[in-house]
Formats: structure tokens, sequence, C-alpha cells
């Protein structure tokens, strides 16, 4: 059967890593959804000897007929993903988990006259302020109690109005409500007041709230009402006392949609995960077989404006892994279809970039499960194992270069190959530190991989599985002194190919290595040296431009870009502006301030200046 050779080819291609499996039917239903820390164990369990199985099981093995899978950077994101996808399928071989509704919200009724703080598992449309999802519940419950011991925002279900005259309930007298049901203890304005702090509280603004809080307080001690000041005293130390635990117990508004793709040979895949409250609730994916000549910048820019046109909710953030072609067109549009700003980004550094390169490996495992008789591996891998003698064909590669302008704006590239593919989302870029204003290559090659290799033991992540390097025999010893300045443990083969003949340098080896033209294995060493020239060149000539646009007056204090729009505007180019007198200067700008714009235009003048007055 066709189902049966498809599924058992997913089945020996499923990774060690963890995350969620989704179980098909005949009909393409999701009929069962599970978490894993390994992937391969747990959905390969299922299939052992019938023997084994339970009944619920023996059945669910019986109707599946496809598997898929999302792979998660920690079990912990499994399980999140896991519930919610369940949540959004309902699965029937998932009735434990059906059962549990949803995750945990807090909801503040704002239409209400005097809103009240509650816990609810179905946030609807109704006005309502949600904060959340939190896990586990206890979580929700104790931030609960915090902000009504904290505001004193009440819990019950009372319909009031604030006119009633009875005394208050319990809450009230145990400081656990302001009391607005009753006139005379609070008014109005004041249970409002603290709504808003409790919503600034909830949102993870509490800078913004010990602001507010510190205002009132001083306007109170200024007018002499010294009771609500104390209170009011007491409120910013709570706050302060809560502001670590609150990091880790709100769902502090995080949205964004991350897309990550793998192109190979024509064909695409693209995953995308919607991150809502800092975690992923959904994900999509999506497939191409004819794209002969692609294009990322162009293809990402067509993609999210036909993704967004029948998307409702767009995020106030979407992460992509490039450039995209006329940014600032498509995050307007965005902008006015959300009613408020949108920022599209390529993520270099942190959490962002981690749920990037999640998405990206996603798309990858999709990509060959939709894809399947594709090599995985392609053949110029193995060449290369075999021809630079690497003890596994090198499924990581980093290359590396660099360029100057006569040792100004020295900067350095790296650039990543992966499985044979080029991945610009894991490229990055570096600033020399170290060269001095003096051209010296070596030196800025120590230096990138240096840190480029810091970065990744800090980080524990995977080492790459070559390093490539633009250049000879002194360019491969460069990167090895950066790597053992680090630790001389580290083992990762270097290489270095050399553009004059397009020879092979290895560490060690007498003569270099050269593969014949046609090589597969050269071409793809030639592709990663010429990536990393062209992105290292596209780098310095940003800098270097950018360079062009700066002057003497950029360091000095108190000369910002009004001032130097004014000193243009009255001379007409920095060239007369250098050439101005002193008092020129001051006619524009001011004694004091020409002072210091003349010092910085004539230093040699003015430090020759100040040692004829010391010599006399």
């Amino acid at each position: 059967m066709e189902w049966r050779a498809a599924l058992n080819q997913k089945l020996a291609t499923l990774p060690n890593a963890p995350g969620v499996y989704l179980y098909r039917d005949a009909r393409g239903a999701v009929i069962y959804i599970g978490k894993a820390r390994d992937l391969r164990h747990r959905v390969r369990s299922y299939f052992q000897e019938a023997r084994d199985r339970d009944p619920k099981t023996a059945r669910l093995v019986a109707e599946l007929r496809d598997v898929e899978y999302i792979v998660t950077g920690s079990e912990y994101e499994a399980f999140i993903l896991e519930s919610n996808l369940v949540h959004e399928h309902q699965p029937r071989y998932n009735f434990y988990l059906k059962d549990d509704k949803s995750f945990p919200f807090i909801r503040i009724t704002l239409k209400a006259p005097f809103p009240q703080i509650s816990l609810t598992r179905r946030p609807i449309r109704d006005g309502s302020r949600y904060f959340g999802p939190y896990i586990p519940a206890s979580r929700a419950r104790l931030l609960i109690d915090t902000v009504r011991r904290t505001f004193g925002i009440r819990h019950c279900r009372k319909e009031i109005d604030g006119s009633a005259t009875r005394p208050c309930c319990l809450d009230y007298h145990i400081a656990r409500c302001l009391g607005p049901c009753v006139t005379a203890l609070c008014s109005r304005e004041q249970y409002w007041a603290a709504v808003d702090a409790a919503i600034l509280f909830l949102e993870g603004r509490d800078r913004d709230l010990r602001r507010r809080l510190e205002a009132d307080m001083n306007q109170a001690a200024a007018e002499l009402r010294f009771e609500d000041a104390a209170r009011l005293r007491d409120r910013i130390q709570a706050v302060q006392a809560l502001a670590d635990e609150q990091q880790s117990v709100l769902g502090i508004n995080d949205d964004a949609d991350v897309f990550g793709g793998y192109y190979r040979d024509g064909r695409l895949s693209v995953q995308v995960f919607h991150m809502r409250g800092t975690k992923v609730v959904d994900r999509r994916q999506y497939f191409w077989e004819d794209l002969p000549h692609w294009n990322g910048d162009e293809f990402y820019a067509e993609f999210l404006r036909q993704f967004y046109y029948r998307e409702l909710r767009i995020p106030p953030r979407v992460f992509v892994p490039t450039a995209v072609a006329e940014p600032d067109l498509l995050t307007q549009w965005l902008a006015e279809r959300r009613g408020r700003r949108v920022v599209i980004a390529h993520p270099r550094r942190g959490r962002w970039l981690r749920l990037l390169e999640l998405a990206e490996l996603n798309a990858r495992h999709a990509f060959f499960l939709r894809f399947p008789a594709v090599d995985q591996q392609p053949d110029s891998l193995r060449l290369l194992q075999a021809a630079l003698d690497l003890p596994e064909p090198p499924g990581r590669i980093e290359g590396f270069d660099m360029s100057t302008t006569q040792g100004r704006e020295s900067v350095g590239v790296m650039v990543a190959m992966v499985e044979g593919q080029m991945v610009p989302a894991q490229y990055r870029r570096f600033r020399i530190r170290t060269a001095g204003g003096r051209p010296d290559d070596l030196a800025a090659m120590r230096e990138v991989v240096y840190r480029r290799f810091r970065r990744l033991l800090d980080e524990h992540r995977e080492l790459p599985g070559l390093i490539l390097v633009d250049g000879g025999e002194g360019q491969v010893a460069a990167a090895l002194d950066g790597l053992a300045a680090l630790d001389p443990a580290i083992r990762v083969p270097v290489a270095g190919l050399a553009k004059q003949r397009e020879e092979v340098y290895l560490p060690g080896r007498k003569e270099p290595i050269r593969l014949p033209r046609t090589s597969p294995a050269l071409k793809l060493l030639q592709q990663v040296r010429d990536e990393a020239h062209r992105f290292a060149v596209t780098y310095h000539r940003r800098r270097r431009a950018g360079a062009l646009f700066a002057s003497p007056l950029d360091d000095i204090p108190g000369v910002g870009p009004r001032r130097k729009q004014t000193l243009l505007k009255q001379f007409g180019s920095w060239r007369r502006v250098s050439a101005a007198s002193e008092a020129d200067l001051a006619a524009a700008l001011g004694g004091r301030t020409a002072a210091k714009v003349y010092q910085a235009l004539h230093p040699d003048e003015v430090h020759t200046h100040d040692q004829n007055a010391a010599d006399h």
C-alpha cells in the first residue's frame, strides 16, 4: 500500500529531538497529538509488536495513515505546544487533554463601573482585558492574590454601582479590596486609578507603574494627605519587591510571527510559527516545487503580502530569515491593516534568532518529508570529506573573510552552509577591534574566529564540521591561533582556499591540494568562499559609506543634528565650515559652542597655541 510505504519513509527520517507529533487518519483529520523528548524513539515505539499495545493504542495505530511532527527547543516547549494544538484540533484520542478546556487567563471586566478581577479558561470578546495564559493555574491564582493585596481590586461577582451604604465584606477589612461598593470608602476615580495601576503591573510595565505611583505619592504628601501617601509608598515597595517574580510569572505580551524556510533545487519549504504570549500556539507550513530562480528578498516580500491579505490577526512583530524587498511599503501596508505599528525584522541574536533557527530547522525536516527523492546530503559533501580527509561529511561549513581599506573600517564576516545550502539567516558580521587602524588581515582573522567560537561555546551550540578561510597558509594559521587562544582542546578542521590558483591549504601539510576544476567538492568550497567575500565587501562598503557622512563634530558634546544643520545652512558645505574663523562660527552658534567646534576642526592649531602658552 502506498500510504504504508510513505509512512515507513517518514518513520525512517524522524529526528532524535524533542517535539510534537500529529497522527492523521485516511481522511487527513488529526486523530492524536502527543509530545516527546525524543521524537524518533517515541513515535517508532507505537509500531512495536502488536501484543505490547493497549486497546486504545491498537485502535489508534489501526486508523493511523500519516505522521507529522514539529521540532521544539525543549521538552517543556513541546508540552506547551501539544496542549495548544490539542485545544485547536480536538483530536478524539486526546480526550483526557480536551477536558482541560484551555489555559487559565486573568480577566479584568473593564466594561463594569467598578471592574472585577478573576480567573477564566474561556477568553471571549466582551470588552474585558485578558492576561496570560499562565502555566500552571496556581501561578494565575497567586498573581490574582498579589493584585488584590497590592491594588485592592475586587474579586466578588456582585453587580455594584458604588451607592451602597451597608458595611463592606471581609475583603475590605483584610486589605484585599478598596471597598468600591460603599460610597464613603472609595470613589470611582480612586478605584479606576487602582485598576489602571494593576493593568500596568500585569503588562509587565513596572517602571511606568512605579513612576506613576511616586508622582501620586509626592502629590499626596504635598497636599498633607499623609495616610494616602503612606498607602502609595507601601504599594511602590510591593511593586518593587514583585518585579523579579513578575518576569517569571507573567505572560508578557510578546506576539510575533516567525517565518523560516529551506530552499534546494528549485523547491521550497516555509514554516510559520505563531507566537502569542511568548509561546508557540500554532504552526503552518507551505511548499513550492517550481522555483528555479528563487530570490529570498523578493519571495518573502510577496509571500508576506499574500499571507497577511487573508490573515485577520496581524502581530506587532514579524521575523523573517532575510531582508525583504521594499520593506517600507510592506510595513506601511501591514500597519494600515493592523491599525497599529508593525515591525518586520531579521533577528541576529537573542531568543528571536533561536526561534527563527528553530523554524528553519522544521522547514528543513518538512522539506525532506515532502520531497523524499531529494538526497539529504549532497554528493559534494562526501567528495569534500574524501578530498580533505575529514572525519565525516561537513554538514555545516562556516566561511570567514575580511575586508578593509588601508586599515580603515575593517570588518569581518562569517557565512554558513548547512547540508550544501547557504543559510543567510545564520550569517554574522564583525567590526574589527584589534587592528588599530592598520591593515592586518591575519590579526583580524584571529579576532573574528576567536569571537565567533567564544559565542558558540558560551551558548553551548554545535561546532561546524569545517572552517573555510579566504586565503592560504597565513590565514589558516591565523584561524588556528584564534581557536587555540580560546581553548587548545577545540578540534575543528580548518582549510583555506586561495583565489589565484584555487588551491586548498590544510594545516600541517606542506603542499596545497589542487582539486579538478570540475570537482563538485571544489565548487562547494568556491561557493562558500565567494559568498563570504561578497558579504564582507558589501558590509565594508556600507560601513565606509557611513563614514563618508561623518564629521569631526560627531563626538562634540552639545553639537547635535540641529546645530550641524545650522552650520551647513549658514556656510553651505563642511569645507567652508572648516575654513570659517571662530568669530564666524560664533555668529551662527554662540561663543562657547563655537569654541568647541573650532577646536575640533583645528586640533593642531589649538595644540600649538596651548604649547606656546605653556612655553611662555
